[in-house]
């Protein structure tokens, strides 16, 4: 399945019937080769679909009941919702586990990815790695390439075996959160490829720290309190955090923005995993 435009290339439907599942696509009402009226995404006629779709499925022969849903993006969201079907599936089960993966780089969709772990008990595991919207490409300013060096059908299968097919793999007794360390240098390169911030960083105001003396590693949502005045009824705020190497080399690793007119509203932080190494320095914009 492609992660970014949903169309299947054959290789997942293969992966997955090669070990015993049988894989169904089906787009959703009023697009591709579905018929009826599309009136908005994720409509309740669309939502409600689902049930149809889900009891057509469990009554197949082929079929023994029990049915796993995935997708990215869009698809990920309507594999979400079938949960909300009433069907004889065992999807419908109440509790029926959830397993979230996603990138550092996935813009917004970060932020949901733990958010919806975090409010949802039924999610069981979460996998964070170094990608972009799919996961399509590792995206880490210090990946030695942009392959994803990580076989997701595999966690799938992994997971699907122990919820569907009640094989023993052990997936249950793992930590519910995996996330990748960006710049663990057993795993990436020396040198980021993102592109030089110091010409940048010259039209910023910054303050940096002094140099870091031992590794440091910043899991989670780095905060900037801040205070100023402005002579306009409103302004927009960016912030970058970034790693000063050795050689003053400028490395971006992630940003906030908000606009100070929704200072009392909680600010949407980005979450991130970076290791800062010996004789770095971190640098605000």
């Amino acid at each position: 399945m492609d992660p970014i435009f949903g169309s299947n290339d054959g290789h997942e439907i293969e992966y997955f019937t090669a070990h015993g599942y049988a894989c169904v696509i089906v787009d959703v009402r009023g697009t591709g080769a579905s018929l009826g009226d599309r009136k908005m995404e994720f409509s309740p006629e669309e939502v409600a679909d689902g049930n149809e779709i889900v009891n057509w499925i469990a009554a197949q022969k082929w079929s023994d009941g029990n049915i796993g849903t995935t997708g990215v993006s869009y698809l990920g969201t309507t594999a979400e919702m079938l949960l909300r079907a009433q069907h004889m599936a065992q999807i419908a089960t109440s509790g029926t586990a959830i397993y979230r993966i996603g990138g550092w780089y996935d813009g917004a969709l970060t932020r949901g990815l733990l958010d919806a772990s975090l409010n949802t008990p039924n999610t069981v595991k979460v996998l964070v790695g170094p990608w972009d919207h799919g996961p399509a490409d590792n995206v880490s300013p210090f990946a030695l390439s942009k392959k994803v060096n990580f076989n997701i059908h595999a966690e799938m299968l992994r997971f699907f075996d122990y919820y569907l097919k009640g094989i023993d793999n052990g997936i249950e007794n793992e930590p519910k959160y995996t996330y990748f360390t960006v710049r663990d240098r057993s795993l990436q390169a020396r040198h980021s490829n993102y592109a030089d911030r110091r010409e940048e960083d010259k039209k910023l105001l910054s303050f940096t720290s002094e140099a870091i003396n031992e590794p440091m590693q910043i899991t989670g949502h780095p905060v900037l309190r801040l205070n100023l005045s402005a002579d306009a009824d409103d302004a927009t705020v960016f912030c970058y955090l970034e790693d000063v190497g050795p050689d003053s080399s400028v490395t971006y690793i992630t940003e906030g923005m908000i606009r100070p007119i929704d200072r009392k509203v909680t600010a949407m932080y980005n979450t991130i995993c970076h290791t800062l190494s010996i004789h770095t320095r971190k640098r605000i914009r």
